[in-house]
């Protein structure tokens, strides 16, 4: 029955080759030798030559920052460089290649922001066509164009399935159904469809795969969905080879491997931070240290692992972005006092006083002639008929810009005094502040300008002698402070996480400083360059006070010559605008 079996895969599998598209037999590797970059039509398009043989490629796009990806297969690189900084043209940032793998050329577009784009193949190579929607700029290249390739046309048809923008292209689709066949033989037959070379364990003898279809999937796809059904695992090796075995097999065989350790200098992000990074790519014997006084990253790994690494690492070791950020902070205090009042003072001629305003001469009761003396505040006679009287004693304005005394001479006997003051103040005080910074994308900046003012806070003591008073600096910041952190954003707009203070010491009237303080926090979304308002408050105080005799101080017309009005008006207007700008390098 086992060899009935084994004859039927045979004869099984020379069927399903005839069913299925053969593949073209490998063509020799094209050499990468020129790049062109330049604008069409609102598109940015870069055009990758290549000379001789028949390439493949996948691609994919990354963020944080913006990248396009593209894996030229078949490939060897030809150009004189490998990258290519500080281009700046339909934004692109720059352009960086490397030899992958032995046959493998990754091509790194590093973008402004992320847009959509598509690649396709052209005659003599490919191109890379960004949805940038850029104005005319100037054409850049490198590296020498084959002068026997023809020049690529304006359009052409891609021999590969085109992908939908920003998505990675997908392996070739298969159709297929296995009944009792061996899986030395399944995966011969995903060796021919695919054009790679499988290499299988020793354990995948004697697997037999019944009853499994596969109706239009990415070839590679299906063959691990394949072999997870079964307990079996891929692994890509060097130059596109696959091994397949049993999972046990190929991590006994991966703790077997000899360990290689390489430094990798890394030039603008901390090599610290990408230790945590590159943690999930280890193996379980590898390690990986910082040196943080050179900035370099030592990994101990396979040399599988340790080639993954050096190629992440060349996608995310690139310039980061910097982000200007202007603020413009106004504190308007403006007060306005106004005060008006009349007190009055009656006396007689004998010195008879109630709590006086002001000081009036004796006289003789029996000369009338003055005494020279004058009368008390609070004296009053008692005896024949006489008046004293004070009117609106306590409510002296305070500080009065106008006075003015009038004295009366009442049937010549009593005299009366009136004291007019008035007063009219205003204060303005006016608070600009623009605080400048400067910081990397996602990094938070502080600027302070401003006074450490120093409280001493009094606590009782404890312990065995019965304690006592400990006094203790408290220290607080009073000044125009600004903290911001940026996010550039793939569209080319700035996220900030910020807060804007405006504090100031003021003293009170019992010898004690407070701290007044004017704060926003917020975050927002803006474009590069614009202005926004993030914080804007007006406060208004009014203060009205009437003091006078009863009655008479509420009759019309006239009631304004028995009281005394005070008035005070406080308005405090804040307003915070902030305004980022990214900085950009120069071409």
């Amino acid at each position: 029955m086992i060899v009935r079996k084994a004859w039927m895969a045979l004869l099984l599998v020379p069927a399903l080759l005839a069913l299925a598209p053969l593949p073209a037999p490998p063509a020799a590797d094209g050499s990468v030798a020129a790049l062109r970059l330049e604008g069409r039509e609102g598109r940015t398009e870069l055009t990758v030559d290549i000379a001789g043989g028949t390439v493949t490629w996948t691609d994919f796009a990354l963020s944080g920052p913006p990248r396009v990806v593209v894996d030229i297969q078949n490939a060897r690189l030809g150009l004189p460089s490998n990258r290519y900084e500080g281009l700046d043209r339909g934004g692109v940032r720059g352009v960086r290649t490397s030899q992958h793998a032995e046959d493998v050329v990754r091509l790194v577009l590093d973008l402004d922001r992320e847009t959509r784009y598509t690649v396709e193949q052209v005659a003599g190579g490919l191109r890379v066509s960004l949805q940038s929607g850029a104005a005319a700029f100037q054409p850049w290249s490198s590296g020498a164009p084959a002068a026997s390739r023809p020049a690529a046309p304006r359009t052409a048809t891609a021999t590969a399935p085109r992908p939908a923008p920003q998505q990675p292209v997908q392996a070739r689709r298969i159709t297929v159904s296995f009944q009792n066949a061996e899986m030395r033989d399944v995966l011969a037959y995903f060796a021919e469809f695919s054009g790679r070379s499988i290499i299988a364990g020793t354990d995948v003898s004697g697997i037999v795969v019944d009853g499994v279809s596969f109706n239009s999937q990415p070839w590679d796809v299906a063959l691990r969905t394949l072999l997870q059904a079964y307990g079996l695992a891929a692994e890509d090796l060097s130059g596109g080879i696959i091994r397949v075995d049993q999972v046990a097999n190929l991590a006994a065989r991966a703790g077997q491997e000899p360990l290689v350790t390489r430094p990798f200098r890394v030039n603008y992000v901390n090599a610290g931070d990408l230790a945590g990074t590159f943690e999930n790519l280890q193996t379980d014997r590898g390690s990986l240290s910082a040196d943080t006084a050179t900035n370099t990253l030592i990994v101990t790994d396979v040399a599988r692992v340790v080639a993954d690494i050096e190629a992440l690492l060349a996608t995310l070791d690139v310039p980061v972005a910097q982000v200007a950020i202007e603020a413009k902070i106004i504190f308007v205090d403006r007060t306005q006092l106004e005060a008006l009042g009349i007190r009055y003072d009656l006396k007689d001629f004998q010195g008879n006083s109630f709590g006086g305003i002001i000081e009036s001469p004796l006289y003789d009761p029996v000369t009338g002639q003055p005494t020279g003396e004058s009368t008390p505040n609070d004296r009053f006679v008692l005896g024949g008929p006489s008046i004293g009287a004070v009117g609106n004693a306590a409510s002296e304005v305070e500080d009065a810009t106008l006075d003015v005394a009038i004295s009366l001479l009442l049937a010549n006997r009593f005299s009366l005094v009136a004291l007019v003051s008035a007063l009219q103040e205003t204060r303005i005080a006016d608070v600009e502040a623009m605080p400048q910074i400067t910081t990397l994308n996602n990094r938070t900046a502080r600027i302070f300008v401003g006074e450490e003012i120093t409280f001493l806070t009094a606590s009782a003591g404890a312990g065995a002698g019965g304690g006592g008073i400990t006094l203790q600096p408290v220290q607080v910041e009073a000044g125009i402070e600004l903290e911001v952190t940026p996010h550039i954003t793939a569209d080319g707009r700035v996220r900030m996480s910020l807060r804007a203070e405006n504090s100031n010491p003021t003293e009170t009237s019992n010898n004690l400083l407070n701290v007044s303080r004017q704060q926003a926090e917020n975050e927002v979304l803006v474009g590069d360059g614009e202005t926004v308002v993030i914080g804007g408050l007006t406060v208004t105080r009014v203060t009205d006070t009437r003091r006078g005799i009863p009655f008479l101080m509420d009759l019309p017309v006239v009631g304004g010559l028995f009281r005394v009005t005070n008035r005070s008006e406080r308005k405090q207007d804040l307003l915070i605008l902030v305004t980022p700008h990214i900085v950009r390098q120069d071409r």
